[in-house]
C-alpha cells in the first residue's frame, strides 16, 4: 500500500503536533523481506504516546499520532484493534525519517471508514534491515468512526473460505485497505454503515495469499453480495509469494506437533504435516494479491502461473549489461554472488545420441532446499520425460531427494513459458525434518535431452537460468553459476535473462 507520509517534525516533547502530510492508503499489500531470522524484541513498550481522533472536517476518517521514542527503526508498524479484536497490522509500514533521534511526531490517517467501529491503535518500531523491533506501544484510547447525518450508507457481505481448512473463522476483511471485520466459522462476513460510492474489498489471513476485489459501487440502502472466494494457502513467510522459503519452513517442521514454527502450520490443526506441504506444493510459484474469486474461476494451469512470476530469476541474479557470450577461450558471465556455492551443468553424450545433463553444486553449506530454472532451445533439443506414468514432462530429481525425507514442490517442463520462445524447466525441492542439511558436492537434478534432427550437438542450446538456495531456517544462501559447464559445451544460443541477448553466429 501507499504509506502515510511521515509528518513534519513537531517540537520534541509535544506529541500532539499533527503531521502535515499524510496520504490515504490505496493498497493493502507489500513485499515482506525474505530473511526469516528471529527478530530482536525490545521488551518494554516504547513511550510512543499514541493518540487518535476523528478529523474535524471528516469524522469518517481517524487520525493517529505518535512520538518517536526509539533510535534504531527504519519504519513504524501501525496496528489496530477493531471492536475489541486482537491487533492487526495496517499495511504498509510508515517510513521513519528520524532513525537516530527521538521526539519527532508522526501521523497516519485512515481511509473513509464504515460507521460505528470502535478502534484502538498501537505502534511498533521496526528495523526492516536487521529485523530488530520493539514491542507494541501501550494502545491509544478508543476512537469511534462516524458517518455524518444525512449521508447514505449500505452493506457488503460475502463468504471467504481458506484452502485446506474446514473452519474459516478469523479472515480479515478490508475496506479500501483498512481492516474492518473478520469472518465467522463458516467464512461469512457482513459490513454495514459503509458510505455510498465505490469501495474495494480485500481478504487476508496468516499463511494465505490475499484476495483483492475490483471496486464495487454501493448505493444508499443497498446490500451488495460479493462472489464467494477462496484464499490460496502456503505463504508461510507472509510476503505474498509462495516460494522456496515457504517450502523449507514447512519441511523443517514436518511431522512436528505442536510445531516449533507456528507459522508453518497453514491448516491450523496443531501440527505440520502432509496437508501443509501439499498447500505449498500445489500453489508453488503463485504471487498475491490475487483477484477476488481467483481460486474458483482460475483458468490458467499452475505451470502457466509460475511462468509469469520472475522472482526466482530476479532475486539472486547480478544485474548488469548484457554480455556477448562466446565460449572456448572466453569465460561466460557469472550469475549470483561470487562468494556463493558454485553450480554447474555437467554434460555427457550417450551412444544413442542423447545428452545427459546434471545440475551439480559444489561446496554446499547447510543446504535444505533448492529452486532451479533451466532454459533450452526447442529447435535444437527436446527433454526426455523421466516419469512417463505422470502427466506432463518431468526431469530426474538428484539422489539427495530420493529418500522419504524430501518433498518435490515443482518438477515440470513448460513449453512456451517464456516470451523469447525458449522452453523452461523448473525444479524445486526441500528436505523434510529430521533429514540433515546437504554439505559438499551433490547432484541436484538431471535432464536427458534428445537432439532435434539437424542439430549436431556441438553447440550449446541449454543454460542454467535461475538459482535459489535455502538453509534449514528458510533463509537464502548465496549461489553463483555461469549458465553452463563450458568444459564440455560450446556456444550458447539463448537470449539472456537481464533483457539483453546472448549473440552467436546466425542466431540472436
Amino acid at each position: 500500500g501507499t504509506p502515510g507520509t511521515p509528518g513534519t517534525p513537531g517540537t520534541p516533547g509535544t506529541p500532539g503536533t499533527p503531521a502535515t502530510a499524510t496520504r490515504i492508503p490505496t493498497r493493502t499489500s507489500t513485499a515482506t523481506p525474505t530473511n526469516t531470522a528471529t527478530p530482536t524484541i525490545t521488551p518494554t513498550p516504547p513511550a510512543f504516546q499514541v493518540i487518535c481522533g476523528p478529523l474535524a472536517d471528516n469524522p469518517t476518517r481517524i487520525q493517529v499520532r505518535w512520538t518517536d521514542a526509539t533510535s534504531f527503526e527504519t519504519e513504524f508498524v501501525v496496528a489496530v484493534s477493531v471492536n475489541g479484536s486482537p491487533l492487526v497490522a495496517i499495511e504498509p509500514a510508515i517510513p521513519s525519517s528520524s532513525s537516530r533521534e527521538t521526539g519527532r511526531t508522526y501521523s497516519y490517517i485512515t481511509p473513509v471508514l464504515p460507521a460505528d467501529l470502535n478502534l484502538s491503535f498501537s505502534v511498533q518500531a521496526r528495523n526492516a534491515i536487521n529485523g530488530q523491533s520493539s514491542s507494541f506501544s501501550i494502545p491509544s484510547g478508543v476512537c469511534r468512526s462516524q458517518v455524518p447525518a444525512g449521508k447514505g450508507t449500505g452493506c457488503y457481505h460475502g463468504t471467504v473460505t481458506l484452502q485446506g481448512r474446514q473452519q474459516y473463522a478469523g479472515t480479515w476483511i478490508y475496506v479500501d485497505g483498512f481492516p474492518v471485520t473478520r469472518t465467522d466459522a463458516a467464512g461469512n462476513f457482513k459490513i454495514c454503515g459503509v458510505k455510498l460510492g465505490n469501495h474495494r474489498l480485500d481478504a487476508g489471513a496468516a499463511c494465505y495469499l490475499r484476495a483483492q476485489s475490483e471496486p464495487y459501487y454501493l448505493a444508499t440502502g443497498r446490500k451488495v453480495m460479493l462472489p464467494a472466494t477462496e484464499l490460496l494457502g502456503g505463504d508461510v513467510t507472509g510476503d505474498q509469494r509462495i516460494d522456496l522459503f515457504d517450502l523449507v519452513r514447512v519441511g523443517r517442521d514436518f511431522n512436528v506437533a505442536p510445531p516449533r514454527d507456528p507459522a508453518a502450520d497453514c491448516t491450523a490443526d496443531g501440527r505440520v504435516d502432509i496437508f501443509d506441504l501439499v498447500l505449498v506444493g500445489r500453489n508453488y510459484g503463485t504471487q498475491g494479491p490475487l483477484p477476488w474469486n481467483y481460486a474458483r474461476v482460475r483458468s490458467q494451469s499452475l505451470v502457466e502461473t509460475q511462468s509469469e512470476t520472475p522472482a526466482i530469476e530476479a532475486r539472486l541474479r547480478l544485474d548488469g549489461p548484457s554480455a556477448r557470450l562466446r565460449f572456448g577461450a572466453e569465460q561466460p558471465a557469472a550469475q549470483g554472488q561470487p562468494e556463493g556455492s558454485p553450480l554447474t551443468l555437467e554434460s555427457r553424450a550417450n551412444a544413442d545420441g542423447s545428452i545427459d545433463v546434471d545440475v551439480v553444486i559444489d561446496r554446499a553449506q547447510d543446504l535444505y532446499g533448492v529452486d532451479l530454472v533451466l532454459v533450452y532451445d526447442p529447435l535444437r533439443l527436446a527433454v526426455i520425460d523421466e516419469q512417463s506414468t505422470v502427466p506432463g514432462v518431468q526431469i530426474r530429481p538428484g539422489p539427495v531427494w530420493s529418500s522419504a525425507r524430501s518433498f518435490i514442490a515443482a518438477n515440470a517442463v513448460a513449453p512456451g513459458a517464456r516470451p523469447d520462445g525458449q522452453h523452461q524447466v523448473r525444479f524445486a525441492a526441500s528436505r523434510l525434518q529430521p533429514a540433515p542439511a546437504i554439505w559438499g558436492r551433490a547432484v541436484l537434478a538431471s535432464l536427458r535431452f534428445q537432439k532435434v534432427e539437424g542439430f549436431s550437438g556441438e553447440e550449446t542450446a541449454h543454460a542454467l537460468a535461475g538459482v535459489l538456495l535455502s538453509d534449514p531456517l528458510g533463509r537464502p544462501l548465496a549461489a553463483s553459476w555461469t549458465g553452463l559447464d563450458i568444459r564440455a559445451l560450446g556456444r550458447l544460443f539463448l537470449p539472456w535473462l537481464s533483457g539483453g541477448a546472448v549473440e552467436s553466429d546466425g542466431l540472436r
